[in-house]
């Protein structure tokens, strides 16, 4: 018993309590707990009556109203028609008092950390409790001991902080500071992140500058220093790398919560590339990197960042280590690229394209493709983008000025078509005359049409007939070939112009042209000029001769008309007597030449004075050919009796009928006379006809005389004389269309040499027919022939394979020809010395070496002359052995290499017979005229420049070589035909010095003889024959020829000469001999003061353009140096802005703008400074004038003439665009006159463009004061204070027309381009302080809001506008939020934007609530945030958060979701898909409750339906929808994620997220803002009394999850199933 006392006094008693998440079911009755009814004593089910044991316990109904039925009631309020509105009112009643009970939203207390002062005992023991992570900071939050500046830093990095706990402690630390700043003026809430930033990047920049590299040592410091390398040593590297990893860390996080100034940061980082150095360079990429997504929108720090990539990848370039920098250059280049694909218009910078765009274009062209699915769209992008950047650019730098859009000028050489505008004829005329002037030998004269080709505009036809007369007869033009040239254009034209006749039914174009020709003669005032009368006789002789023209017709029509003054001795003379009297009449027709006797000599006339002449003519020519006429043939060195003043005073009709009619029939008798060996003609005589002829200019009868000896020349010597004369006129018989008859007497004359055996000797006739070899009048079957003969020829200079061995004395035998001739020498020396590849060096070497033994030698000059030619024929010799050019090239390798030193040291003698060798070589084709006069003449000239020992004796021989090859000089008084013939010679070998590349070297050299004339140590005799030189070169005929084709070429070989050995007049010199090439007169100096445009255009002509603008630029260069004479500045200034107002003061035509352009182009110096300042000064003027806008007349004029003005100096600073360094300097009065002008101009556009819709010609007007700002802003002097002043307004002026022309009515891509362009250029022109420590990018942002630009503009154009605009920080937790209230009538009020306050809104630092726990009771509501729950209009719902539980809890929850309505918390869907899943085989489940000290335990609830009997519905698996909470942050989240990965595919980073949006609300953390406009809506709508709006019984995702259904759920914690088809029948 005492054992079972004791056991039963142990026990407690047992008492059945609720679980603790089991609430009460009345709030304030004591009505006990939902579904808990625990056993009790004295229970009458548990009486043992007798009526409970037989027929069980049945509970009575206490009540009378248990057996009542509401159902028909009910059924009448439901069947009401006001049920729905009542049900509607009731629950709206239910919610209003639900509202009523929740918890009303507390009072807001925070109380941020404060700074305290610690003793070092208690602040080591608060550091060591901050840096252990695993101590909550809620213990030690409420006060922080003071740390500021690095050593902060250091302490966060020394001790490895976690970067939240990092972060909390600057910001508690910030926000204490941030308080003593609150009653400073103009507070900010982000002042003290400007602060911290300047602290995180000097901190940054401390640790990149121990990343140093060495300095070069410098001369004469003898200072020993040790460079400290951070990165080579592994310990120091890591450290480093720890640090700087760390802070970059810290870094992300700071500029997450804008804790750094993100425009101070980004300034920092952007200017940081420029200053660091290579190694530091990869380090500040890398964090560029990172943050370039928050660089790309704003120019000033793309700008700035793109400047400072390029300056290190020049570095790079130019490094001695760049092979150990790929990684860093391909992160720059990288870096370039993805700002590029960003905006290209970060690239529209002229000063960097101008020193980059070669570096640009190959960086931006090499973007990584491969990785794009459609890589072919983005290389053609890329490279759109790209000509538009270069077109932009070079458009900034003025670099091309634009073809006009109302000049279209197209001429090729098949078809000159010109249209123009304003005097369309005379840039017409200018381009045929540079056309006539290109025609060569091998210009094609069929594919080329100047004449039109239809009878529809006569006057076009008659201009043109004009030109082309005009130019064959003009002494202003140079060349025998432009009689033959007009000559087979006219008849070419005309043979297309008759077979379009005749299939047309077309006039006849022999008569057109007839009547045409006439014309002219009887009106052009260049006919009527009496110097051109001989001139015009060679042009019509040959129009006539060719059947162009009528000589009879022309007759007839004259007397016909009764034309006065024919007669020779009738006066007044009529202006076609010259003409009829001189033109020439190739037939012998009698009755022609009766009628012009009797015209020109009355009929009385029995002997006119031309038979008298002809007679004289006659005679002179017996004398000077007695072989033709039967007598003793002169003697090679018999002087020839030749008379030029005889034919000089002769016409052309006359000495033509006396060579054509007489001459040539007893030539042609001669030819056919029998001969006893040697040629029907001799050499001398073939010499002197062709003098003669060629004296006379009669070059057709040339080409026949020359035809008819081909088909019979015996001899080598008269052979080669032929070929030479065909060579030296070549050009002439191309322009007479005569090459296919010619080409066939070569052929015929080739084919006779090869049937005699005499293929050798025809050598020069093969190599003539191979330069014909693709002419088109070439047949196939001479082609054939002709290459069997050059490889026949080939094969005849191979030796036989019997030659002899190589003997060492054979060369010797050379020298032995001072004392005999031995012709066999260079044969033998061939076949025994061929198979040597050096055989041809060392004749030539032991050839020199004879020569100089041959100064030893004791021999009289002749004898020594007679040894030199045996040297001279011997080389010879050895050159038919070579192929052609062998032998040449041979010598130019030797001028030019071992023999430069040579030359150098020859005596008089040596140099007397190496020019005696070298002209006879030349004048038998050996050796070319160019590469003797290049690898000899040239090089010594240069040379004799500056003091040499033997200049004398270079100088002497050089000039006299030169002048032989260069300058036709023949003497008639004392000419042989030995003479003659070397003469003739020499003729054919200057043609090829004039070609295009040869000719530009003799151009270049001429500067060069002007240095060396007034070189004040050079003997006087030197320097005469110097001058001697230049003057015969610059007045010979060929050379003027040429010269006049490519006068730009000329006077830029003078104007860019550098004679540093001229006097200081030596611009005047190098301008007199420049003058001499223009013209035979006395130089010429131009009066600017008394010319002006309309002066100095009245006497242009097509053929003296380019010499008078020539010659105005020798005036304009002479006015400029007198400029820089104190003495003259003054008159000089005068008369120079008088000549520039004489085009700038007026209205000029397009095409006369073009003219002066073309006029000045090339000055440069003070005098394109002043007449750049005169035409600013003139586009201030004309702006000024403009007085009202709406004026359409006046604004076309004035477009018309700024634009021109503009169009002039744009020109004339073209050439010197090339080097920024000459561009001409802005007065400072001139600029500021015109800032102030373009400046109202502009404010007067913009107001303008307000209030008036839009116009074309303002918009052309806003183009052209765009271009203006652009053109001023590229020379330098432009930024005065005055402009440095006006630019922010100017800026904002500009920027304002893009926006206005960007969209809308006015919308206009091309002037939305130009004024973007200009804002562009001005923005990054500006001019910085040098001296400032750290430069604010964005101090010079226009004053415009992002706000102002419209809404209905592009995004493009948006962007590209807002990249000028002013930097908004990317502040995201209030990036679109707004303060808004609703006012009294219900209506939502947005007020302003909400402002960060990123040091005061601290995370929350308190434990959290736990949701895992379920109690009884709800967790009270708090409002201890940094942030008040106010703002958001927060309040309670009442409901509870339930955190994430195990499997085994799950009916807990499920319980709980039942006893609770949820209305806030759950969907509809989620709260119909929870209840829809029951798992009926679960078993019923006991949770021991957590037992309290009495040991009590907690049993599941009973009678609460079989939601809380069975098992829990879906606990297996995931609910696919989430909870209202749940949805949101998946959603936030979901978008913060995207946010970041498109941050990091853009920038190549992943920002960490923050802790700052993490909950402060602390128990019933479910809530609705009721800041969304269907809850006002609905809350306005019901008259203002507080109810229970629907967004608080079903929010915004209801609707969502009906809709989209289980696609938008995410998975989630399993729930518990509720009421409703879960229940099961009780039994």
């Amino acid at each position: 018993m005492s054992r079972n006392g004791e056991g039963s006094e142990s026990l407690k008693k047992y008492h059945t309590e609720p679980p603790q998440w089991l609430s009460t079911a009345h709030s304030s009755a004591d009505l006990g707990f939902h579904g808990f009814f625990p056993p009790r004593p004295d229970q009458p089910e548990d009486l043992l009556s007798d009526s409970n044991v037989k027929h069980g316990y049945s509970a009575t109904h206490t009540m009378g109203a248990e057996h009542f039925s509401s159902l028909a009631s009910i059924k009448d309020r439901i069947l009401n028609h006001n049920a729905l509105s009542d049900l509607n009112e009731l629950m709206n009643q239910v919610l209003a008092r639900r509202a009523e009970n929740n918890a009303h939203l507390p009072d807001h207390v925070y109380k941020p950390p404060q700074r305290i002062t610690l003793s070092e005992v208690r602040r080591q023991s608060w550091q060591t409790d901050f840096f252990n992570p695993d101590v909550p900071l809620h213990t030690i939050g409420d006060k922080i001991p003071h740390a500021k500046g690095h050593d902060l830093l250091v302490l966060l990095q020394d001790n490895k902080v976690p970067i939240s706990r990092a972060v909390w402690y600057v910001r508690g630390l910030g926000g204490n500071e941030i308080q003593g700043m609150r009653n400073r003026p103009n507070y900010s809430p982000t002042q003290y992140s400007v602060e911290w930033a300047n602290v995180v990047t000097g901190y940054l920049k401390k640790l990149l500058a121990e990343v140093a590299l060495p300095s070069a040592a410098r001369l004469g410091l003898n200072i020993k220093q040790t460079f400290k390398r951070v990165l080579n040593d592994p310990d120091t590297r890591d450290k480093w790398v720890s640090k700087f990893s760390y802070c970059l860390d810290l870094l992300r996080e700071f500029y997450a919560e804008s804790l750094v100034d993100h425009a101070f940061f980004l300034s920092w980082l952007a200017q940081q590339m420029q200053s660091s150095n290579l190694a530091q360079a990869i380090f500040v990429a890398r964090i560029v990197d990172e943050y370039l997504e928050g660089m790309l929108p704003y120019r000033s720090l793309q700008r700035a960042l793109i400047d400072g990539c390029l300056t290190k990848l020049a570095d790079i370039q130019t490094s001695t280590g760049s092979e150990h920098l790929t990684s860093l250059n391909m992160a720059l280049q990288s870096l370039l690229q993805r700002i590029f694909i960003y905006n290209p218009d970060s690239f529209v910078n002229p000063k960097n394209w101008l020193a980059y765009s070669s570096t640009i274009t190959q960086i931006l062209r090499d973007y990584p493709f491969s990785v794009a699915p459609n890589r072919s769209e983005w290389e053609s992008a890329i490279e759109n983008d790209l000509d538009d950047l270069a077109r932009r650019n070079d458009a900034l730098l003025f670099r091309i000025i634009p073809e006009r859009a109302t000049v279209k000028t197209k001429f090729t050489m098949s078809d000159v078509k010109v249209y123009n505008v304003a005097r369309p004829w005379f840039r017409t005329q200018l381009i045929i005359s540079q056309l006539l002037n290109s025609f060569t030998e091998s210009t094609n004269l069929s594919s080329i049409t100047i004449l039109d080709t239809t009878f529809d505009d006569m006057d076009s036809i008659s201009t043109k007939l004009n030109m082309l007369l005009t130019w064959s007869i003009t002494s202003h033009q140079y060349g025998d070939h432009r009689p033959y040239a007009v000559a087979s254009l006219l008849l070419m034209w005309m043979h297309r112009m008759e077979d379009r006749a005749i299939r047309r039914g077309s006039p006849s174009p022999d008569e057109i042209l007839q009547d045409q020709l006439f014309e002219w003669i009887d009106n052009s005032e260049v006919a009527a000029n009496a110097n051109n009368v001989s001139a015009m006789a060679v042009t019509f002789g040959e129009l006539v001769s060719r059947g162009i023209f009528s000589y009879s017709k022309y007759l007839h029509r004259l007397v016909a008309r009764g034309e006065t003054g024919l007669l020779i001795n009738q006066e007044p003379s009529s202006r076609h007597r010259p003409l009829l009297k001189t033109t020439p009449l190739f037939d012998s027709n009698t009755a022609l030449a009766n009628q012009r006797k009797v015209t020109l000599y009355g009929i009385s006339c029995r002997t006119p004075l031309e038979e008298i002449k002809e007679k004289e003519l006659r005679r002179v020519l017996r004398a000077c050919l007695p072989e033709i006429f039967g007598g003793t043939p002169l003697s090679p060195n018999d002087p020839i009796p030749f008379q030029p003043e005889v034919f000089s005073s002769a016409t052309r009709y006359e000495y033509i009928r006396v060579l054509q009619h007489w001459l040539y029939p007893i030539f042609e008798r001669h030819l056919k006379r029998p001969v006893n060996g040697g040629d029907v003609i001799s050499l001398q005589a073939y010499v002197t006809i062709m003098y003669i002829l060629t004296f006379v200019k009669a070059y057709r009868l040339v080409l026949e005389m020359n035809l008819k000896l081909l088909a019979v020349v015996s001899t080598p010597e008269l052979l080669d004389a032929i070929v030479d004369t065909i060579r030296r006129y070549a050009d002439i018989w191309n322009c007479m269309d005569a090459h296919e008859t010619l080409i066939d007497a070569l052929c015929a004359a080739q084919e006779i040499w090869n049937w005699t055996s005499r293929r050798a000797q025809s050598r020069p006739l093969l190599c003539l027919l191979i330069e014909y070899l693709e002419h088109p009048a070439m047949t196939p079957e001479a082609k054939n022939r002709i290459n069997e003969d050059a490889t026949a020829l080939m094969q005849g200079l191979v030796p036989p394979s019997t030659s002899g061995q190589r003997e060492p004395g054979m060369l010797a035998r050379i020298s032995m020809l001072s004392q005999e001739d031995d012709t066999s020498l260079a044969t033998n020396i061939w076949m025994r010395h061929a198979f040597s590849s050096t055989w041809v060096q060392e004749v030539w070497q032991n050839t020199l070496e004879a020569l100089r033994e041959l100064q030893s030698s004791y021999m009289d000059a002749e004898s020594r002359k007679i040894c030199i030619l045996r040297y001279a024929q011997f080389l010879w010799d050895i050159d038919q052995h070579l192929l052609p050019s062998s032998f040449d090239r041979l010598v130019f390798q030797w001028a030019t290499g071992p023999g430069k030193n040579e030359l150098r040291q020859f005596d008089a003698e040596m140099w007397s017979a190496i020019t005696t060798i070298l002209l006879y070589l030349v004048t038998k084709d050996v050796l070319m005229a160019p590469n003797v006069i290049k690898g000899i003449v040239y090089p010594i000239l240069e040379t004799c420049t500056s003091p040499h020992p033997n200049r004398s004796t270079m100088l002497r021989f050089a000039t006299n070589i030169a002048l032989q090859l260069l300058v036709q000089n023949v003497d008639n008084t004392s000419l042989t035909s030995h003479r003659l013939d070397e003469i003739q010679k020499l003729q054919t070998r200057r043609r090829t010095i004039y070609a295009d590349e040869n000719f530009s070297l003799l151009v270049k050299a001429l500067p060069g003889l002007v240095t060396l004339e007034h070189t004040a140590n050079l003997e006087e005799d030197l320097r005469q024959a110097v001058s001697q030189l230049r003057i015969a070169i610059s007045k010979d005929s060929a050379f003027r020829m040429v010269a006049y084709r490519n006068l730009d070429m000329v006077s830029r070989a003078f104007w860019n000469s550098d004679s540093q050995s001229l006097q200081q007049d030596c611009e005047r010199h190098l301008g007199n001999a420049l003058q001499q090439i223009l013209s035979d007169s006395k130089p010429w100096v131009l009066q600017v003061k008394s010319f002006n445009w309309r002066t100095l255009s009245s006497f242009l002509s097509p053929w003296r353009y380019a010499r008078t603008a020539i010659e105005l630029q020798l005036a304009l260069r002479s006015l400029g140096a007198n400029l820089r004479d104190p003495e003259l500045k003054e008159a000089a200034s005068k008369d120079l802005y008088e000549f520039g107002s004489s085009f700038f003061g007026q209205p000029l035509s397009s095409e006369e703008t073009d003219l002066i352009a073309d006029m000045l182009r090339g000055i440069s110096g003070i005098v394109a400074c002043k007449l750049i300042n005169s035409g600013l000064q003139r586009i201030t003027e004309l702006f000024n004038e403009l007085e009202d806008l709406s004026s359409t007349s006046a604004v076309r004029s004035l477009l018309h003439n700024v634009g021109e003005a503009l169009h002039l100096i744009c020109s004339i600073l073209q050439p010197l665009r090339a080097d920024p360094s000459g561009l001409p300097n802005i007065e400072p009065e001139v600029q500021d006159a015109f800032v102030d002008t373009i400046k109202s101009v502009t404010q007067r556009l913009e107001q303008y463009t307000l209030e008036n819709d839009f116009s074309n010609d303002i918009a052309d007007l806003a183009v052209i004061v765009a271009r203006l700002w652009q053109f001023d802003l590229c020379l330098p002097g432009a930024w005065t204070p005055r402009m440095k002043d006006a630019v922010p307004e100017i800026l904002v002026l500009i920027i304002k027309l893009a926006i206005k022309y960007s969209c809308g009515i006015m919308a206009n891509s091309i002037v939305f381009d130009v004024l973007l362009d200009t804002a562009f250029v001005l923005f990054d022109e500006i001019p910085r302080d040098s001296k400032a420590l750290t430069i604010d990018l964005f101090q010079y942002t226009p004053n415009i809001n992002h706000s102002d630009l419209p809404t209905d503009i592009s995004g493009l154009q948006r962007r590209r506008l807002a990249s000028l605009l002013s930097f908004v920080p990317d502040d995201t937790y209030v990036q679109n939020l707004r303060y808004a209230w609703t006012d009294a009538s219900g209506s939502l009020v947005i007020s302003n934007e909400v402002q960060n306050n990123p040091w005061e809104w601290a995370e929350s630092i308190e434990p959290p609530v736990s949701t895992t726990k379920l109690t009884r009771e709800k967790p009270d509501l708090k409002n201890n945030s940094s942030i008040p729950l106010e703002l958001f209009g927060t309040r309670s719902t009442g409901e509870r958060v339930i955190g994430e539980l195990p499997d085994t809890r799950a009916r807990e929850a499920a319980a709980v979701r039942q006893l609770e309505d949820g209305l806030a918390s759950d969907s509809m869907f989620e709260r119909d898909w929870r209840d829809s899943r029951v798992n009926w085989k679960a078993n019923l489940v006991v949770h021991s409750g957590e037992g309290g000290e009495d040991g009590s335990g907690s049993v599941a609830p009973t009678g609460m339906g079989s939601g809380s009997q069975l098992g829990i519905p879906g606990s297996g698996g995931s609910s696919p929808s989430p909870t209202v909470r749940s949805h949101r942050s998946s959603t936030a989240s979901t978008r913060t994620q995207h946010r970041h990965r498109q941050q990091s595919h853009r920038a190549g980073s992943v920002l960490s997220t923050s802790s700052r949006g993490r909950s402060s609300v602390h128990g019933d953390t479910s809530f609705i803002g009721s800041g969304t406009t269907d809850s006002v809506s609905t809350s306005a709508a019901t008259g203002g009394k507080r109810k229970a709006s629907p967004g608080s019984s079903l929010n915004e995702y209801d609707t969502q999850g009906v809709v989209r259904g289980s696609t938008t759920g995410r998975r989630g914690r399993p729930r518990g199933s509720g009421t409703g088809r879960g229940k099961t029948k009780k039994k």
